[in-house]
């Protein structure tokens, strides 16, 4: 009997072991507030985020919002970066961290943002005034990549992420 309590304790441990430990995690984050040159303002960045994990390990890590026309973080963009994205029906911000590109890279995230028709963008004026914000460092974003998407019209449909391994996430 013993022998036999045992054996189904050792079946169900490992069969629980083998369990996909591939998990996501959503949440939000927020700068508030900016300056630029004499310019001051209250408003604030709202932020989605979604992690990927495995077991305990952060896989990979988005930040992202758009950034609408009339927000007072445009003024951060260089006169060469606005016209680079006067065309641009929508202006989308993502802060993105990998752990290891042999698991999920930074590539993978980009091209599937082109096959939603977002164009990447360079905008360093941009990026290093998001950079210096404290905000920035409080949330302890340092190890994370800024990028900037353009789509030349507003997409209505959401955006799908699908890292292998891992449930397709909806932006």
């Amino acid at each position: 009997m013993n022998k036999f309590i045992l054996l189904v304790s050792i079946a169900a441990l490992t069969s629980c072991a083998s369990l996909n430990k591939n998990m996501t995690k959503v949440g939000t984050a927020k700068i508030r507030g900016g300056i630029y040159k004499n310019t001051k303002w209250d408003s604030s960045l709202e932020f989605k985020r979604v992690s990927w994990f495995q077991e305990l390990t952060m896989l990979y890590d988005v930040i992202y919002t758009e950034i609408p026309e009339e927000s007072s973080f445009r003024t951060w963009f260089s006169r060469d970066e606005r016209r680079r994205l006067k065309d641009c029906g929508q202006v989308f911000l993502s802060m993105n961290y990998s752990y290891t590109s042999e698991k999920i890279s930074h590539s993978l995230f980009k091209a599937q943002m082109r096959d939603h028709r977002y164009e990447h963008v360079v905008a360093p004026d941009f990026t290093r005034s998001l950079k210096m914000h404290p905000d920035f460092q409080q949330l302890s974003l340092s190890l994370h990549k800024v990028n900037l998407y353009c789509r030349k019209n507003k997409l209505e449909d959401p955006i799908f992420i699908n890292f292998p391994n891992f449930e397709e996430l909806k932006l």
